[in-house]
């Protein structure tokens, strides 16, 4: 039952194991399940049956327990097959202990026995108990009843020297990731060291994708990109984004009377437009008005256009001039005769007096007192001799005017202006026809986006207007810089580009590299008792090598192809060293001998294999190496390279034992052949038997004392004319490739 839920019905899980009520119960203290801490029971049934029971209480914002849930699950197994030997008896009670053990008594209606369970609780990853892997081992500790008390009978369980496995720990845990397995861990005592119970595999998590994020945002032309991640790892998904495509604004603008009339639409978007539905100009609507001439003003007709107001004048008539009806004044005594000049047309009124006669009674002098211009009449005094005097006007003069010709242009008519220079008043006349639009034509070719038509404009002024209207070619694409994706490169669909103007037309697309595809492992590097093997896998695309260790086990060592071959022995690395190099084989099938000594043969051939087996020219000049035995090649080379000698010139004594000075002796050539210093910087009086070093063997010696390649055989005794065997051979042969190489 989960943690979490309502209080456990007791009965209902029971009945489920034929059960019929809890008889024992034995509080455990508190233990991390299924992520809460609780108050842990172990509880009996009445069939036998073992339970663990764990308590959970809810705490409100104060902290006062306000509920709390239970779980409850039966341990595999019944103490009858824990205790075969019970006797049938009912088991009656049960405590828990200090030590981390249960004990349970069971009566028989005259003896009361004594058992000890044992718990090894298993936790996972998490610290949480993990119920199927736990397991318990049960001890029967005796009889008490008269004279014999249960405690006395739990102090012999404690001091029976058997571990009670109580304090355990998780090894070699690994933890699940997105795309592999994990391992739960082992569980082993930390006492006394025993493998308690195996873990179990943890599935692959898979990966734990997030929301897509926009990473390039999607225009009208182009595709947009969005991703999402992994939140436990770096792998990466990308999905694209359909182009929008553009959104226009239609507008329309109508033809004038002198520019054509079309439809604009405007991307809202990215500001792209083109525009179509073309009407040609609608050209001037005029409305005539005929001015008629004055006689000071001339007459036109002025054509005025009803849409744009534009306007032009002609039908020019000439001013008509005045004409004059004179009327005549006759002098009196006292004022003069003149004549009054009046013209009779319709509108204009334009007078003048003239023609002045004498007054008949006075005598006057006449004197211009005030000269009349064409604004102002002038003054003329009239004076008599007697003193009388009187005045009368001067009549305006006629204005001096100032003329200037005005030629006509593409829209204007020509005209003359005539300006008074002492007024500024003005008229025109002579007015001349507009000359109209003198236009050159310029035809610009379609392109791919652009429209084509013939521009007219005039030669003499800004006028112009556009005709022949022809649509865009439109783009000829082709696709460019494609580029295949690989196991690590990212590949590119390609760009679609026009072969006329180089205009981009579409961007391509990131193909993601595909990632490796990996074949089976291939174990390149056996793993054995003491050390991790190497795997290797190559990608099937690319060839891309990957390597990863295996993890050094039991299941491969070379050792146990032999029989008499004991793998707690102090020899096992080594020989399991010299076995897997190949450089010592058995002595028979399954047979491998490690406490025979090493002959000479022998030894020389280890070396020969350390050495790769050279080539070999010449035979050795020994009668005892016959031509074919296994160490005639490794006879032959280790006398060729200096490196061992015969006990005479006749003989190599293939088959006698090798000394340890001899074996000390052939190493130390060995490691000079092979480019290594071989210097005995020190003595060897701290071994009492020194002195039975030979001459020849001495530094060789000293030297792999030094190196720590050869230890005597006591603390003070080197033994240098004694044997060694093939197991100390293999000991010495692993140490010098691990030290020296």
């Amino acid at each position: 039952m989960a943690i979490g839920g309502p209080k456990i019905n007791a009965k209902t899980n029971l009945n489920a194991w034929n059960a019929e009520s809890f008889v024992a119960v034995a509080c455990l203290g508190t233990a991390n399940y299924l992520g809460y801490e609780c108050d842990r029971y172990l509880c009996m049934d009445d069939k036998d049956g073992l339970w663990n029971i764990f308590i959970y209480y809810g705490k409100d914002e104060s902290g006062t327990v306000g509920y709390y849930s239970a779980g409850a699950r039966r341990c595999n197994g019944n103490l009858k097959e824990t205790f075969p030997g019970y006797g049938g008896n009912k088991f009656s009670s049960m405590v828990a202990a200090e030590d981390g053990a249960v004990y349970l008594s069971a009566f028989d209606g005259t003896t009361s026995k004594l058992y000890r369970l044992e718990l090894h609780d298993v936790y996972d990853a998490n610290g949480d108990l993990s119920l199927p892997n736990c397991t318990y081992e049960a001890f029967y500790l005796g009889d008490f009843g008269r004279n014999v008390w249960p405690v006395s009978l739990c102090e012999v369980s404690l001091n029976d020297g058997r571990c009670t496995h109580y304090n355990t720990e998780i090894r070699d845990a690994v933890p699940a990731t997105c795309t592999q397995e994990g391992y739960s861990g082992d569980t082993y005592c930390c006492d006394c060291g025993k493998l308690i119970v195996r873990g179990t595999v943890i599935p692959v998590l898979g990966h734990d994708l997030g929301e897509w994020s926009v990473t390039k945002e999607p225009t009208c032309l182009e595709a947009g990109i969005e991703t999402r991640t992994c939140s436990r790892c770096d792998y990466g998904e990308t999905r694209e984004i359909s182009a929008l495509a553009h959104d226009y604004t239609h507008v329309v603008v109508d033809a004038t009377c002198t520019s054509d009339g079309y439809t604009e639409h405007i991307c809202e978007r990215c500001g792209h437009n083109h525009r179509d539905d073309f009407t040609p100009a609608l050209g001037h609507n005029y409305e005539d008005r005929v001015v008629a001439a004055t006689c000071e003003t001339a007459g036109y007709t002025e054509h005025t256009c009803k849409r744009c107001d534009h306007s032009y004048m002609d039908s020019l008539v000439q001013p008509l001039g005045h004409d004059y009806q004179a009327v005549v004044t006759a002098p009196t005594h006292d004022k003069m005769g003149y004549t009054t000049y009046t013209c009779a047309r319709e509108g204009c009124g334009h007078s003048y007096v003239s023609d002045y006669t004498d007054a008949l009674g006075h005598t006057y002098t006449q004197t211009v007192t005030k000269e009349a211009t064409c604004t102002e009449e002038g003054v003329m005094t009239f004076t008599c001799d007697c003193g009388k005097r009187y005045t009368q006007p001067i009549p305006k003069t006629e204005h001096p005017y100032d003329s200037v010709v005005k030629e006509p242009d593409c829209t204007h008519m020509g005209y003359t202006t005539h300006t008074c220079t002492v007024c500024g008043s003005s008229y025109q006349d002579a007015f001349v026809d507009a000359t109209g639009h003198d236009c050159e034509a310029t035809v610009v070719e379609p392109t791919c986006t652009g429209y084509g038509y013939t521009e007219h404009a005039c030669k003499h002024c800004d006028y112009h207007y556009t005709s022949d209207i022809r649509q865009p070619l439109g783009h000829q694409g082709e696709l460019q810089l494609v580029k295949e994706a690989s196991c690590t490169e990212d590949g590119y669909t390609g760009d679609t580009v026009c072969n006329v103007c180089n205009e981009v037309i579409q961007t391509g697309k990131l193909i993601p590299a595909t990632g490796h595809s990996f074949g089976e492992w291939a174990v390149t590097q056996e793993a054995d008792c003491f050390h991790d093997g190497l795997q290797v896998r190559a990608c099937t695309v690319c060839g891309q090598e990957e390597t990863e260790p295996v993890v050094k086990n039991s299941e491969r060592c070379p050792s146990k192809a032999f029989s008499d071959l004991d793998c707690s022995r102090w020899y096992h690395e080594g020989v399991d060293f010299a076995l897997a190099k190949g450089f010592m084989n058995g002595m028979d099938t399954g047979i491998f001998s490690p406490d025979t000594n090493i002959t000479r043969g022998q030894l020389v051939t280890v070396l020969y294999r350390l050495a790769d087996e050279p080539q070999v020219q010449t035979n050795a000049p020994f009668t005892d190496v016959s031509e074919g035995s296994y160490y005639a090649k490794a006879v032959a080379w280790a006398y060729g390279s200096g490196i061992a000698e015969g006990v005479t010139k006749e003989r190599f004594a293939p088959n006698a034992s090798a000394t340890r000075e001899q074996m000390v002796v052939f190493f130390a050539r060995f490691a000079r052949l092979s480019g290594k210093t071989v210097e005995a910087t020190g003595d060897l009086r701290n071994y009492t038997d020194a002195g039975s070093v030979s001459p020849y063997a001495t530094e060789a010696m000293t030297w792999a004392v030094e190196t720590g390649l050869i230890e005597g055989m006591t603390e003070h005794t080197l033994n240098p004319q004694g044997t060694s065997t093939r197991a100390q051979a293999a000991t010495i042969l692993m140490r010098y490739c691990t030290m020296l190489g």
